[in-house]
Order: structure tokens, then C-alpha cells, then sequence
């Protein structure tokens, strides 16, 4: 026994080489043939060559279902649009010529302003009231009140003062009551003279009061310093023109008052003026206000002057001291 074992190459038993047939099928055992020196084997020698045998395929695993690609897909796409769309935008893409808009360029219509209607109230009062000579019988009614917390006081006071007055070709006269004291005056050619009222002598005055000069009445010089508000009707039953005061007014308060201002505890912050006339112009009546308010509301100094308005145009004429009542001085 040569201990040489093979293997059958029909059933593939193995048995000792030295028994020459394969103990269980009988096949004959030849063993495989010596190749020359230098020779190798089929696939050593045709190794490199055209004569390779062609390795088996690689068979790639599937890939997974998903969106993925179908996504990668449109944002490509995507993509290569927004790059045409900005080269055809910049004009780096050839399109067909775009015919062009000449630029119209339309100039603005200037409408002219027109200045506001005002009736012809306010022309004719405006004249009357800027009229040195102005005719007519006037009647003040001032009542001034302070706040008791002006003076630190539980209670405050009040002023009453009055004035009845003609005023025809520039002159005036008449009778004005402050503090319970009447005075008649009469301011002619620009000279005051004042006698207690209904009594005594006539004596020239050597300074005058605002609210002795009433004309012109008002201290309305300007058109801008009225505005027509509207009608109302009077309580006889007269339509009448409603005329406020603007911002533009700026009066001598003392002198339509008819009360020294600066005598109050209190410095006038605001002011305001309410004319009634007829539709042809002629005053009827007025409301002067002035006043200065706390900071929650409350009036710590309210001056109102009621006039009343009566023969415009045909008052007078004013007569001077008779003889009989010469001045003394």
C-alpha cells in the first residue's frame, strides 16, 4: 500500500492509487498526465490573452424605490430654467425684437386755486367795521370771572362793567360803568372829556382807555381774519349771517372788554369772536370771549362781552358841552 490516495473521478470515493480501480464503483483509476517542463495550465497560459475567458457579470443590487431621483430630476430642471429664464431676461439668449413705447410724459394740469366764496355779508361788514366814521348806537355787557383757585381762595370774584355808547362821524359819547361807578364820557377830535354820570362838570381826561376808542370796531383789518359759518336764526325769528374769528385776529382785548386785561390775577391765553349781521351786512349783535383754562378744563379767568348793535348808519350826531356845563379843569 503506497498510501497514495486519490479520489474516483466518477463517484469520488477515495481509495490507495496503488489499487489501480476504485474499490466501490470499479472505475479505473488513471492518474492525470505529467505536462512537459515549461508547459503550464490552460488558464496560466492563456492568461492576458484574446483567449481569456470573459468574467462572470457583477450583478448590482436593485436600488431602493423612493423619490429621490425623481426629485434630483426636478430640481435640475428647475434649475436649468432659472438659468435661461436670467440669460433670455439679460438678453444673452436671442428673441425676437420687442417693439418699444416712445415715454409719454404728460404735464401736470395746474388748476388754479380759487379762493373761497364768502358772501357779501362779510364785505360789507368788514367796511363797516374798519369805517373810522362808522354810525351806530352800541351797547356793552362785559362780566369777567376768576377762579377761586387763581387767588387760593375757596370762592372766587366776578367784574361787571358796561358801556351805551353812540359813535357817529368819528366821534363817541356816552356812558361806561366799572365797578359799580357810571362815567359819561365824549371823545371829541380825538380829546376825552368825563363828568360823573347825570351830574357835575365835564373834564378833560389826560389819558384814554382802549375801550373808549371803539372805532374801528373790532380791530378787523383783513378778510382772512373772518369766516361765514353758516345762518342762524335770531330769537325774533331774523336769519341772520354767522361770522367767527380766525386765527389771523389778534385784538386789543381791554378795548373790547371794555376792562383793563392786565388788571386780572391771570394772563388771557385765548380768544375768540362771534359776529351776527344781517344778509346785507349790517351788525345785529356779537360774543367776545376770552380766557385761560386749568389743565383739566376748568376756567381760571373767562371774560365775555355781550354787543348789541341799534341805528347803524343813522346815530348821532353828537353835540358838544353847552355852555352851560363848560369844562373845568
Amino acid at each position: 500500500m503506497t498510501e497514495k490516495m486519490v479520489r474516483c473521478a466518477r463517484c469520488h470515493d477515495v481509495f490507495d492509487a496503488s489499487d489501480e480501480i476504485c474499490p466501490r464503483c470499479g472505475t479505473t483509476y488513471h492518474p492525470p498526465a505529467v505536462l512537459p517542463p515549461g508547459e503550464t495550465s490552460y488558464v496560466e497560459k492563456y492568461m492576458g490573452s484574446a483567449y481569456q475567458a470573459t468574467p462572470p457579470p457583477v450583478i448590482e443590487p436593485a436600488p431602493r424605490s423612493g423619490p429621490g431621483p425623481l426629485v434630483g430630476i426636478g430640481i435640475a430642471v428647475v434649475c436649468v430654467g432659472l438659468v435661461f429664464g436670467g440669460l433670455f431676461y439679460a438678453g444673452a439668449v436671442g428673441s425676437a425684437p420687442t417693439p418699444t413705447r416712445p415715454n409719454l410724459v404728460f404735464a401736470a394740469t395746474v388748476v388754479p386755486t380759487v379762493p373761497p366764496t364768502l358772501p357779501p355779508s362779510i364785505t360789507k361788514a368788514m367796511a363797516q367795521f374798519a369805517d373810522p366814521k362808522f354810525s351806530a348806537h352800541i351797547t356793552i355787557n362785559t362780566m369777567a370771572t376768576v377762579s377761586g383757585r387763581v387767588i387760593n381762595s375757596d370762592t372766587g370774584y366776578t367784574v361787571l362793567t358796561s358801556l351805551d355808547a353812540t359813535v357817529e362821524a368819528g366821534n363817541e359819547a356816552g356812558t361806561v360803568t366799572i365797578g359799580g361807578t357810571s362815567l359819561d364820557f365824549m371823545l371829541l377830535n380825538s380829546s376825552l372829556t368825563w363828568r360823573q354820570h347825570n351830574t357835575g362838570q365835564w373834564r378833560p381826561s389826560t389819558s384814554i382807555q382802549p375801550y373808549y376808542l371803539l372805532l374801528p370796531l373790532f380791530d378787523l383789518t383783513d378778510a382772512k381774519m373772518l369766516q361765514y359759518t353758516g345762518d342762524t336764526t335770531s330769537d325774533a325769528g331774523q336769519t341772520l349771517n354767522h361770522l367767527v374769528s380766525t386765527r389771523w385776529w389778534n385784538p386789543d382785548m381791554s378795548k373790547l372788554a371794555v376792562l383793563d386785561i392786565s388788571s386780572l390775577p391771570e394772563k388771557i391765553e385765548k380768544t375768540s369772536l362771534d359776529l351776527y349781521v344781517n344778509p346785507d351786512g349790517t351788525p345785529v349783535s356779537a360774543e367776545f370771549n376770552a380766557w385761560t383754562d386749568a389743565s383739566d378744563g376748568q376756567h381760571l379767568v373767562k371774560v365775555t362781552a355781550t354787543y348789541k348793535f341799534s341805528s347803524v348808519g343813522s346815530a348821532g350826531p353828537i353835540v358838544a358841552p353847552t355852555a352851560s356845563s363848560a369844562l373845568r379843569s
